[in-house]
């Protein structure tokens, strides 16, 4: 889900690439709870139809498919970001043409109102 997400890139950050075992332990992330299990392990789980441990254990993923999901996530921030950045730039830009307008009409109402003056003044001579 999104937290074993958002803490297996803390822990990448905190612990390194490829650094798996100290993620799984490091009590600060939400991984600290599941186990490592071998294939051999599991092959007698399968076999074994033995249900008296009902609490429920975590099962701590490969390596290959932890590097796999963490390359995933990132990409996903990237783009995400990337996304995020291009949005911001396009919101600068239709700013910045909105107060150019605002400029332009302001400096328009201002001309306008020399000329009227300038009228006005030509008039009374």
């Amino acid at each position: 889900g999104k937290e074993q997400e958002k803490d297996l890139l803390i822990g990448t950050h905190k612990h390194g690439f490829g650094k798996y075992d100290p993620i799984r332990v490091d009590p600060a992330l939400c991984f600290y709870n599941h186990i490592k299990v071998n294939e051999k392990d599991k092959k007698k789980k399968k076999k074994s139809k033995d249900k008296s441990n009902t609490e429920e254990l975590h099962e701590w993923p490969n390596a290959q498919w932890l590097t796999l999901r963490f390359k995933q996530t990132l990409k996903a921030c990237l783009e995400f970001r990337q996304k995020m950045a291009r949005r911001a730039a396009r919101r600068a830009r239709k700013q910045k043409k909105a107060e150019e307008k605002a400029r332009r009409k302001k400096e328009r109402s201002e001309r306008k109102k020399r000329e009227k003056m300038e009228r006005l003044q030509r008039r009374r001579e």
